[in-house]
């Protein structure tokens, strides 16, 4: 991996904005505006000289427009909105995916874009591990470890959103260290960057994203004992995997055992209502109620970006109960309460064809920024089964962010 003396300005800007995203409030968002514009500035002043440069071809306007599907259907859904003006701004807050080329031709001057990434991403995690330790440290002190109500969540804009971008980050961490062909000393950082990851993400104390990390990296480790199967790597990862276990089980058991009671009192309740629906799962259960009944009453082009469950709660079993959320806590009911079947169909067809651009296409020539690829959108899709994946601004900066920073490395391989 290269030095800092190595890396020219691009590389070091790239490193900077992965170390910050988790770290300095909207600081995902500033990076994306600054280097958007930065972009945009280049391509006004002179854009046949900013397409020469980039070499703009079919592919990647294609993956341009699947890219930019999130921001055209919530647009396109203004016109029948039961709210147009809520869903204007819901539209606004989807403009990052618009920002793609621009920021694609900045990180294509970089020198070596995923190795730069790779050393924002593992000094973030390095720094939120710290930081993590230190607020679990300053809880101990004043005796409030477990009864508060605010989670560990950084800089990021909630502990829910901290904890998607360390979970990646974490993952890539633990391929990067497994697959990397790099000296010893790199092989120990990249090594000490997962757990801190794994330890910022147990601060954050977010069940979802931790059981994602736990899956997606027995994946990791299966990859990798396929290719590199041998006695002291077994016995190596099966101790690892024993740590991070014991870990899981020690500090979030008792989460998961609060997440089992609150579902079996939902489920059981023929009628639920009152503290059935006020817990975290039943809170969330009743909005995949009145999600699936809006989506039967009006499949076919929904209701409009930026829909609300009180909005619909006119479907709920008991509509004073329910938490003022601004989304229903499932990408997959959100898409289609907005959009509906049809316009889900349409954004089904760009995740496919992101799929097979970003992972199937590239494993050949880039295996690690394909694996990255598909650690990301399994990341956001496993995610959105539990929560809001893509209407978030750090979120969605963060996935653009990675997103043409890997297609930049890319399309130095192709």
């Amino acid at each position: 991996m290269q030095t800092w003396a190595h890396m020219n300005r691009y590389d070091r800007i790239i490193a900077f904005v992965f170390l910050s995203i988790p770290l300095i409030p909207a600081g995902g968002e500033a990076a994306l505006a600054v280097l958007g514009l930065f972009g945009m500035y280049v391509f006004f002043k002179s854009p046949r000289a900013f397409k020469k440069e980039l070499s703009w071809t079919r592919r990647d306007q294609l993956i341009f427009l699947a890219l930019s599907s999130v921001f055209i259907l919530k647009l396109l859904s203004v016109m029948w909105a039961d709210n147009p003006t809520r869903a204007i701004k819901n539209v606004l807050n989807n403009v990052h995916f618009l920002g793609w080329p621009f920021l694609l031709w900045v990180f294509m001057r970089a020198s070596q874009p995923l190795q730069s990434l790779t050393r924002g991403v593992a000094c973030g995690a390095l720094a939120a591990a710290v930081w993590g330790c230190m607020w679990v440290l300053l809880r101990i002190v004043r005796g409030d470890l477990m009864t508060t109500v605010e989670p560990f969540e950084a800089g990021s804009q909630n502990a829910g959103v901290f904890a998607h971008i360390v979970c990646v980050y974490g993952l890539w961490l633990l391929y990067a260290w497994l697959n990397f062909k790099v000296d010893v000393q790199t092989k120990r950082a990249l090594g000490m960057a997962f757990f801190a990851a794994l330890i910022a993400l147990l601060c954050s104390s977010r069940r979802i994203q931790l059981v994602i990390m736990v899956a997606l990296a027995s994946l990791v480790v299966l990859m990798h004992m396929k290719k590199n199967l041998n006695l002291r790597a077994f016995v190596s990862i099966a101790g690892l995997s024993g740590v991070v276990l014991a870990l899981v089980v020690v500090w979030m058991a008792p989460k998961y055992e609060q997440a089992y009671v609150e579902a079996t009192t939902f489920v059981n309740d023929p009628n639920p209502h009152g503290e059935a629906i006020q817990s975290s799962i039943g809170n969330r259960l009743e909005y995949y109620h009145i999600a699936s009944s809006a989506i039967q009453a009006q499949p076919v082009l929904g209701y409009g970006a930026g829909t609300k469950p009180q909005q619909l709660e006119r479907f709920s079993h008991d509509p004073a109960s329910l938490s003022h959320f601004n989304h229903f806590h499932n990408q997959y009911f959100q898409t289609l309460v907005e959009v509906g079947v049809l316009g889900s169909l349409l954004a089904v067809w760009a995740l496919l064809f992101l799929w097979r651009e970003q992972v199937w296409r590239v494993y050949a020539q880039s295996p690690h920024v394909a694996v990255f690829f598909a650690l990301i959108f399994s990341v956001y899709m496993l995610t959105g089964l539990f929560s809001i994946a893509l209407s978030q601004g750090l979120l969605n900066s963060f996935f653009i962010l990675s997103s043409a920073v890997l297609w930049a490395e890319t399309r130095k391989t192709l």
